[in-house]
Formats: C-alpha cells, sequence, structure tokens
C-alpha cells in the first residue's frame, strides 16, 4: 500500500524518457510485435492454433509496451495493469483473447485482424530511427551496414522481416546494385521510398 502516495509522487518526479531512447525503444517493440505477428498468421493458416495463440498473446504484449512507450512512461513489469488505464482498446483485445467464449481460432483472428489494421498504421512512426538512418546518405543500404549502426544493432534478425514489412508499406525501396563490374551477382540495398 503506498498511503503516503510516495510510489506516486515519485513517479511524477521522475523525468520521462529522452526522445531517442523513447525510439529505440518504440524500434524495437514494434520488430517484436511484427515477429510475433507474422508468425502468429503463419501458425493460423497451417492450424497450429496453440502455437498462434502463444504469438498473438506475445505480439498483443509487445502492442502494449509500444502503447505505454507512446505515453512517454517506463514500461513496468505489470504491463497489463499499467496497459488498462492508457489505453482501454488494447486491454479489451488482451481480454477478449484470453477469456472470451469464442472459437480459439476466432479470438486469435480478430486479434490478428485489430493488429493489422491499428498497429501497423504505427509503423512509420515506431520506425523513426531506421527510416532516419535509411534517409542519413544519398546511397542505398545493405542490412548488414544498417546491423553495424548502433540504434539498428537491437533488431538483430528481425531486420529482414522489418525491411520487407516497410517495402511492402511503400515507406522503403528495394534497389538491386551489382556487386561487381561483370554484373554476375546483385545485392539487395534500401533506401527511403521519396516521391
Amino acid at each position: 500500500m503506498d498511503r503516503q502516495l510516495y510510489l506516486e509522487d515519485s513517479r511524477e518526479r521522475t523525468p520521462s524518457l529522452p526522445e531517442e531512447l523513447r525510439d529505440r525503444q518504440l524500434l524495437s517493440e514494434f520488430s517484436l510485435f511484427l515477429n510475433k505477428y507474422l508468425k502468429s498468421k503463419s501458425y493460423i493458416l497451417e492450424e497450429h492454433l496453440l502455437d498462434a495463440y502463444q504469438n498473438v498473446l506475445e505480439a498483443l504484449q509487445h502492442w502494449a509496451r509500444i502503447v505505454i512507450i507512446e505515453e512517454g512512461e517506463t514500461v513496468q513489469e505489470a504491463v497489463w495493469n499499467q496497459v488498462r488505464s492508457i489505453n482501454s482498446g488494447v486491454y479489451k483485445l488482451y481480454e477478449e483473447l484470453t477469456t472470451s467464449k469464442e472459437t480459439l481460432k476466432q479470438r486469435i483472428q480478430l486479434v490478428l485482424l485489430a493488429c493489422e489494421f491499428s498497429v501497423m498504421s504505427k509503423m512509420e512512426r515506431c520506425c523513426k530511427p531506421l527510416i532516419q538512418r535509411l534517409d542519413s546518405r544519398p546511397e542505398p543500404w545493405s542490412a548488414d551496414e544498417l546491423l553495424e549502426q548502433p540504434e539498428i544493432q537491437i533488431l538483430g534478425n528481425n531486420l529482414h522481416q522489418l525491411l520487407n514489412k516497410l517495402v511492402k508499406k511503400t515507406l522503403v525501396k528495394e534497389v538491386a546494385v551489382p556487386a561487381d563490374a561483370e554484373c554476375s551477382q546483385l545485392l539487395l540495398r534500401y533506401t527511403l521510398f521519396k516521391n
């Protein structure tokens, strides 16, 4: 119990996260969200419902963390307790997934649909450090070059998935570049999509 509101007061005195750190956290959480979301979509198509459920639940947890970070708050251990007061819609989806009387498949499909329409709209904002890095020079970047950048290293293996999704959403352009003078091999590189 916090009768004298010590914890609440100390939270208010604690400065919010610096913007650069918040942007990196959003990028990391979004890449983890995307990974779990895509796995769940794949599993449900193959009728592996328990695996689809586990992955969509984890995707939903990353979505909750995104919402908390966007509010400028530090993610606490009790994510669902924290997100309930920030975004009742995300909390309601969690309740629907875990306690609804619908079939397991219907619950998973509902959350996947919400993920597709709600969170994907946050892609550009959540990928700000990656988009800024792609725009930092005129030449296209290779995935390996991007992974050498401190703000991108946190993505690890999820970088390729994220780049593919950004290409599909026409935020990033994929360019084939000759690896040698004879053009015997092409390398994929990425640059910001500009109209």
